[in-house]
């Protein structure tokens, strides 16, 4: 469905299609909830990809080319900026093809995708590793199947006066976004602009569930500095065949910040102690 159509944006009807069963007269067949298979051919220009897509627990395959393999999902040529983090909700992925994108990072939770056997990522712009990253001495197609490694991460610095908490604000969105009714807004006229926008942004932010990737808590926008948000990045090795691949974890506070740079530091030094041993 949706092949070569010039297509900018995937319709969030997709989410519909969570309610199809296989037709009773198919005894063949085990189970009467199909194996969901959506085909975007090579025609189609999409920037982004809506939440309901990740909503299907039953979809095997996700196909912006013309390949009609089980349990890939393969998004190449494509004008994608953002993998979200809801792609680990595709617990079911074989292989996964997000080449000849726009991509700086993917997301944590690709590390959570069991099943994925083929990754395949380049070319993409990814963000390149800092200066303490060095390639491990084997070449990556040879470990394909080997786990992937933690070599280098990127911290970002906060100021002495910087909260380790949420900020009042953050604290306001996540309110607003868990009891906030959409279709109420426009009864609100008397809402300030600046207001509605956040209290959109909030909902939208809840509609997609992102937790903290350290305490798994629920928020709307992560800790900012002078220059604006923060990223927390992580580069790996061995990642399905593939080298210096940059992760971002989502993360809700400079708190949570604090806790994940001291686990990398600890994994990180943990991993220079063992090398030098096996020297």
């Amino acid at each position: 469905m949706y092949r070569d159509i010039g297509l900018y944006e995937l319709p969030w009807e997709i989410g519909e299609a969570k309610h199809l069963v296989r037709s009773s007269a198919l005894q063949s067949e085990t189970s009467l909830i199909p194996q969901l298979k959506v085909y975007l051919g090579p025609g189609n220009l999409l920037k982004s990809l809506p939440f309901e897509l990740f909503t299907l627990s039953n979809l095997t395959v996700l196909s912006l080319r013309k390949n009609r393999d089980a349990t890939k999902l393969i998004l190449g040529n494509n004008n994608l900026k953002y993998i979200p983090e809801a792609i680990g909700n595709l617990s079911s992925l074989w292989e996964l093809n997000i080449a000849g994108n726009q991509l700086s990072f993917l997301p944590h939770t690709v590390l959570n995708l069991k099943n994925l056997q083929h990754l395949r990522l380049h070319p993409n712009p990814f963000l390149p590793p800092p200066d303490s990253y060095s390639p491990l001495p084997t070449p990556p197609s040879s470990q394909i199947k080997s786990p992937a490694i933690l070599r280098a991460h990127q911290s970002p610095h906060s100021s002495a006066d910087t909260s380790l908490v949420p900020s009042l604000i953050e604290y306001t969105s996540r309110t607003l976004g868990k009891n906030f009714i959409l279709m109420d807004i426009d009864k609100a006229w008397e809402l300030p602009e600046h207001l509605r926008n956040k209290a959109l942004h909030a909902e939208e932010q809840h509609k997609w569930d992102g937790t903290c990737a350290m305490c798994g808590t629920w928020y709307v926008d992560g800790p900012s500095d002078v220059d604006g948000n923060v990223d927390c990045l992580e580069w790996y090795d061995t990642l399905h065949g593939n080298d210096a691949v940059p992760i971002r974890r989502g993360l809700c506070s400079w708190g949570c910040i604090i806790d994940w740079n001291r686990e990398c530091e600890q994994t990180l030094g943990e991993r220079t102690q063992d090398g030098r041993n096996e020297v």
